[in-house]
């Protein structure tokens, strides 16, 4: 994938691209050449990822940070964002897409695949649909 969005982005005015480093060497890195936007791979059994979106947001307040979800999860993507990731996609998503959210999130906006968007927008609706049934006084929505 590495060598596929290089090849796809390396051309643009403004993109280095960088084999990622593992852990504190990331954070190094990123505090070093505050890069516009860094794409974090995530495992769904590793916690330390969530935390290392925190720290590299923290360290370099301008980079924005595109999770990588292995699949298609909602719970992932959901603390990915509150870890304050500006996008999320799953990995298996072809290099035009991660492109295309790379692109976005260096443009200041946020990115979030179709699949993650239905899903969070699916619990949202649900979860409105609760406080609905369980609010007893008078509402206008």
């Amino acid at each position: 994938m590495h060598t596929l969005l290089r090849h796809t982005l390396d051309g643009q005015p403004g993109f280095v691209i960088l084999d990622g480093p593992e852990g504190a060497e990331i954070e190094d890195q990123v505090a070093q050449l505050s890069p516009d936007v860094v794409v974090l791979e995530l495992a769904p059994d590793d916690p330390d990822r969530i935390r290392l979106i925190r720290r590299l947001v923290a360290r370099s307040p301008t980079t924005q940070v595109l999770a990588l979800l292995p699949h298609c999860s909602i719970e992932l993507a959901r603390r990915s964002l509150r870890a304050r990731a500006c996008g999320c996609l799953v990995a298996e998503t072809a290099v035009t897409e991660i492109a295309e959210a790379v692109m976005a999130l260096y443009a200041g906006h946020f990115y979030l695949s179709r699949p993650i968007w239905d899903g969070l927008m699916d619990d949202y609706v649900r979860s409105r649909e609760r406080v609905k049934r369980t609010y007893t006084g008078n509402s206008c929505c």
